[in-house]
């Protein structure tokens, strides 16, 4: 069976980008998927987190490893040899030709954005780019104060009215569980397994698991 794939981009810094990448494989690894991150971003943070934890003694799942674009089919050769069956990219902050190729051959695209209306308006290169190539996506209103709903609302009516762009359905709030998860590069999954934080990552990762499928069946259908 084919590796399914993820591309976490977001152009603008701040945006959550590399804790959804993070927090979505260890839900993905929960659920039993044999799951890596592909780290292309030039700060490293997924791969840093990935030491955090592996310099603990704690379980190295889910693998992260540094990637480059032309490093790409060989990782993905080796991912696959050692029973991989998803990858999770955590992408560039730029958007170029490297993204264009990437978010081209993957099964899905998550862009993260905080609520405010700046963020919200840098994410509509990156839907640009997944638009362009015709790959599903979506965007997550990531990080919103817990008691600003309609600033979660406002902004969902933004990425679908003036972006025309579909809103992933759980909206992850800013709470200290994930800061506290990540200072020792983990997870509220992990730390704080029955709190609101790691419920919001577990239904999201049930939505992300879900569109995989219709896609995977999408494809099918068209080979």
């Amino acid at each position: 069976m084919r590796m399914q794939l993820i591309a976490i981009a977001s152009q603008k810094g701040g945006a959550g980008k590399t804790m959804l990448a993070q927090n979505l494989a260890f839900a993905a690894h929960e659920s039993g998927r044999k799951v890596a991150i592909f780290d292309l971003d030039p700060q490293m943070t997924s791969l840093n987190q990935f030491d955090k934890r592996t310099q603990q003694g704690l379980d190295g799942e889910p693998a992260t490893i540094a990637a480059t674009l032309n490093r790409l089919p060989q990782l993905l050769r080796a991912a696959k040899n050692e029973g991989r069956d998803l990858i999770i990219y955590d992408m560039p902050p730029n958007i170029g030709q490297e993204s264009f190729l990437i978010v081209n051959e993957v099964d899905l695209v998550l862009i993260p954005t905080q609520p405010q209306a700046y963020d919200l308006e840098a994410i509509e290169a990156t839907i640009a780019i997944a638009a362009t190539v015709n790959t599903p996506g979506a965007v997550v209103i990531n990080r919103v104060p817990k008691e600003m709903k309609e600033l979660a609302d406002d902004a969902r009516q933004f990425v679908e009215v003036k972006c025309s762009y579909p809103v992933a359905p759980v909206i992850i709030h800013d709470r200290v569980q994930f800061m506290e998860a990540a200072a020792a590069g983990s997870s509220p999954l992990l730390e704080h397994s029955r709190t609101q934080a790691a419920k919001e990552i577990r239904d999201l990762w049930a939505w992300v698991s879900q569109r995989l499928e219709q896609t995977r069946a999408m494809r099918g259908n068209a080979a």
